[in-house]
Protein backbone atom coordinates (compact mmCIF):
# COMPACT_ATOMS: atom_id res chain seq x y z
CA UNK A 1 0.00 0.00 0.00
CA UNK A 2 1.15 3.53 -0.83
CA UNK A 3 -0.13 6.46 1.19
CA UNK A 4 0.09 10.17 0.42
CA UNK A 5 -0.25 12.81 3.11
CA UNK A 6 -0.94 16.38 2.08
CA UNK A 7 0.09 18.63 4.93
CA UNK A 8 2.95 17.65 7.21
CA UNK A 9 2.29 19.35 10.51
CA UNK A 10 1.89 17.53 13.80
CA UNK A 11 -1.08 15.45 12.61
CA UNK A 12 0.06 14.69 9.06
CA UNK A 13 3.56 13.72 10.20
CA UNK A 14 2.23 11.58 13.05
CA UNK A 15 0.01 9.72 10.59
CA UNK A 16 2.93 9.30 8.22
CA UNK A 17 5.21 7.91 10.93
CA UNK A 18 2.49 5.54 12.14
CA UNK A 19 1.71 4.32 8.61
CA UNK A 20 5.40 3.88 7.79
CA UNK A 21 5.68 1.58 10.81
CA UNK A 22 3.20 -0.87 9.25
CA UNK A 23 4.64 -3.81 7.32
CA UNK A 24 2.01 -3.63 4.57
CA UNK A 25 2.69 0.04 3.83
CA UNK A 26 5.32 0.27 1.11
CA UNK A 27 5.70 4.05 0.78
CA UNK A 28 4.52 7.20 2.53
CA UNK A 29 4.57 10.33 0.37
CA UNK A 30 4.68 13.67 2.16
CA UNK A 31 3.81 16.98 0.55
CA UNK A 32 3.82 20.28 2.39
CA UNK A 33 4.13 23.84 1.12
CA UNK A 34 6.70 24.48 3.86
CA UNK A 35 9.77 22.77 2.39
CA UNK A 36 11.68 23.23 5.65
CA UNK A 37 9.44 20.56 7.17
CA UNK A 38 11.30 17.97 5.11
CA UNK A 39 14.46 18.42 7.16
CA UNK A 40 12.53 18.22 10.43
CA UNK A 41 10.69 15.08 9.32
CA UNK A 42 13.94 13.39 8.33
CA UNK A 43 15.50 14.25 11.68
CA UNK A 44 12.47 13.15 13.67
CA UNK A 45 12.10 9.93 11.66
CA UNK A 46 15.73 9.02 12.37
CA UNK A 47 15.32 9.69 16.09
CA UNK A 48 12.07 7.73 16.27
CA UNK A 49 13.39 4.74 14.33
CA UNK A 50 11.18 5.19 11.27
CA UNK A 51 12.37 3.42 8.13
CA UNK A 52 13.64 6.34 6.05
CA UNK A 53 13.51 4.27 2.88
CA UNK A 54 9.72 4.23 3.17
CA UNK A 55 9.44 8.02 3.23
CA UNK A 56 9.27 10.05 0.02
CA UNK A 57 9.14 13.85 -0.10
CA UNK A 58 7.06 14.97 -3.06
CA UNK A 59 7.63 18.27 -4.81
CA UNK A 60 3.95 18.70 -5.67
CA UNK A 61 0.52 17.30 -4.91
CA UNK A 62 0.68 15.57 -8.29
CA UNK A 63 3.88 13.74 -7.37
CA UNK A 64 2.48 12.80 -3.96
CA UNK A 65 -0.84 11.31 -5.05
CA UNK A 66 -0.24 9.86 -8.49
CA UNK A 67 0.72 6.41 -7.16
CA UNK A 68 -1.14 6.53 -3.85
CA UNK A 69 -3.82 4.06 -2.82
CA UNK A 70 -4.81 6.29 0.10
CA UNK A 71 -4.60 10.09 0.34
CA UNK A 72 -4.90 11.89 3.68
CA UNK A 73 -5.53 15.65 3.78
CA UNK A 74 -4.10 17.41 6.84
CA UNK A 75 -3.78 20.99 5.62
CA UNK A 76 -5.63 23.94 7.17
CA UNK A 77 -9.30 23.65 6.29
CA UNK A 78 -9.13 26.88 4.30
CA UNK A 79 -7.03 24.98 1.74
CA UNK A 80 -9.27 21.91 1.45
CA UNK A 81 -11.16 22.87 -1.69
CA UNK A 82 -8.07 23.74 -3.70
CA UNK A 83 -6.17 20.70 -2.46
CA UNK A 84 -9.08 18.42 -3.36
CA UNK A 85 -9.23 19.89 -6.86
CA UNK A 86 -5.55 19.04 -7.41
CA UNK A 87 -6.01 15.56 -5.98
CA UNK A 88 -8.94 14.97 -8.33
CA UNK A 89 -6.76 15.90 -11.29
CA UNK A 90 -3.89 13.57 -10.50
CA UNK A 91 -4.96 10.75 -8.14
CA UNK A 92 -5.59 7.34 -9.60
CA UNK A 93 -9.11 6.07 -10.06
CA UNK A 94 -10.43 4.23 -7.03
CA UNK A 95 -8.09 5.91 -4.55
CA UNK A 96 -9.33 6.38 -1.01
CA UNK A 97 -9.30 10.00 0.17
CA UNK A 98 -9.87 11.18 3.72
CA UNK A 99 -9.53 14.51 5.49
CA UNK A 100 -8.75 15.25 9.14
CA UNK A 101 -10.61 18.55 9.42
CA UNK A 102 -12.28 19.26 12.74
CA UNK A 103 -15.45 20.85 11.34
CA UNK A 104 -16.88 18.05 9.26
CA UNK A 105 -19.88 19.77 7.68
CA UNK A 106 -17.75 22.50 6.11
CA UNK A 107 -14.76 20.23 5.46
CA UNK A 108 -16.77 17.62 3.60
CA UNK A 109 -18.64 20.27 1.62
CA UNK A 110 -15.38 21.92 0.52
CA UNK A 111 -13.72 18.67 -0.46
CA UNK A 112 -16.73 17.39 -2.39
CA UNK A 113 -16.83 20.71 -4.26
CA UNK A 114 -13.10 20.48 -4.90
CA UNK A 115 -13.37 16.94 -6.25
CA UNK A 116 -16.21 18.16 -8.46
CA UNK A 117 -17.40 15.86 -11.23
CA UNK A 118 -14.48 13.53 -10.50
CA UNK A 119 -15.81 12.70 -7.01
CA UNK A 120 -17.31 9.45 -8.27
CA UNK A 121 -13.84 8.31 -9.34
CA UNK A 122 -12.72 8.10 -5.71
CA UNK A 123 -13.80 6.89 -2.28
CA UNK A 124 -13.95 9.99 -0.10
CA UNK A 125 -14.48 9.94 3.67
CA UNK A 126 -14.62 12.69 6.21
CA UNK A 127 -12.50 11.68 9.19
CA UNK A 128 -11.28 13.16 12.43
CA UNK A 129 -8.75 11.86 14.92
CA UNK A 130 -9.93 12.96 18.38
CA UNK A 131 -6.43 13.59 19.66
CA UNK A 132 -3.67 16.14 19.59
CA UNK A 133 -0.72 17.30 21.64
CA UNK A 134 0.84 20.58 22.61
CA UNK A 135 2.94 22.21 19.90
CA UNK A 136 2.63 22.53 16.14
CA UNK A 137 4.63 21.21 13.22
CA UNK A 138 6.43 17.93 12.54
CA UNK A 139 8.82 18.37 15.49
CA UNK A 140 5.83 17.57 17.73
CA UNK A 141 4.75 14.44 15.84
CA UNK A 142 4.57 11.08 17.57
CA UNK A 143 4.53 7.54 16.20
CA UNK A 144 2.08 6.53 18.92
CA UNK A 145 -0.15 9.61 18.60
CA UNK A 146 -3.21 7.46 17.84
CA UNK A 147 -2.59 4.57 20.23
CA UNK A 148 -5.74 3.82 22.25
CA UNK A 149 -7.50 6.88 20.81
CA UNK A 150 -10.81 7.57 19.10
CA UNK A 151 -11.43 8.55 15.48
CA UNK A 152 -14.58 9.20 13.47
CA UNK A 153 -15.17 8.23 9.85
CA UNK A 154 -18.09 9.57 7.82
CA UNK A 155 -19.04 8.28 4.40
CA UNK A 156 -20.80 5.46 2.56
CA UNK A 157 -20.55 1.94 3.91
CA UNK A 158 -18.66 -0.62 1.87
CA UNK A 159 -15.27 -2.22 1.39
CA UNK A 160 -13.47 1.12 1.02
CA UNK A 161 -14.81 2.31 4.37
CA UNK A 162 -13.79 -0.99 5.90
CA UNK A 163 -10.26 -0.38 4.62
CA UNK A 164 -10.13 3.02 6.30
CA UNK A 165 -11.40 1.56 9.57
CA UNK A 166 -8.74 -1.16 9.39
CA UNK A 167 -5.99 1.32 8.53
CA UNK A 168 -6.87 3.53 11.49
CA UNK A 169 -7.06 0.45 13.72
CA UNK A 170 -3.64 -0.65 12.51
CA UNK A 171 -2.06 2.58 13.78
CA UNK A 172 -3.54 2.13 17.22
CA UNK A 173 -7.04 3.66 17.17
CA UNK A 174 -9.18 1.51 19.43
CA UNK A 175 -12.52 3.25 18.95
CA UNK A 176 -13.44 4.03 15.35
CA UNK A 177 -16.80 5.79 15.27
CA UNK A 178 -18.70 5.17 12.06
CA UNK A 179 -22.12 6.06 13.48
CA UNK A 180 -21.78 9.85 13.44
CA UNK A 181 -23.07 12.16 10.76
CA UNK A 182 -21.07 15.29 10.00
CA UNK A 183 -23.71 17.30 11.86
CA UNK A 184 -23.60 15.01 14.91
CA UNK A 185 -19.81 15.20 14.93
CA UNK A 186 -19.75 18.99 14.85
CA UNK A 187 -22.40 19.26 17.55
CA UNK A 188 -20.39 16.96 19.80
CA UNK A 189 -17.20 18.85 19.02
CA UNK A 190 -18.81 22.07 20.18
CA UNK A 191 -19.05 20.64 23.69
CA UNK A 192 -15.29 20.69 24.11
CA UNK A 193 -12.66 23.39 24.25
CA UNK A 194 -9.70 22.95 21.93
CA UNK A 195 -7.71 24.94 24.46
CA UNK A 196 -7.93 22.05 26.88
CA UNK A 197 -8.25 19.02 24.64
CA UNK A 198 -8.23 18.46 20.91
CA UNK A 199 -11.32 16.50 19.99
CA UNK A 200 -11.92 15.97 17.93
CA UNK A 201 -18.29 7.02 -3.32
CA UNK A 202 -18.68 5.55 -6.01
CA UNK A 203 -16.52 3.94 -8.71
CA UNK A 204 -16.16 5.56 -12.11
CA UNK A 205 -18.13 3.88 -14.85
Amino acid sequence: MKIALIGAGQQGTSQGFAFASLDHVERVFFYDTNTENQIVIQQEAAVKGIALEKIVFASSIQDAVIEADVVGINTPMSAFKGVAAEIAEYAKEGAIIYDNGSGKVQAMKDIQEGLGEDAECFHYFGAHFFVGRAGTGPAFAAVDMYKDQTAAIMGPDGSAKDQVVQLFTDIGVTNVRTDLSAEDHDESLGLYSHHNIVIPINNCT
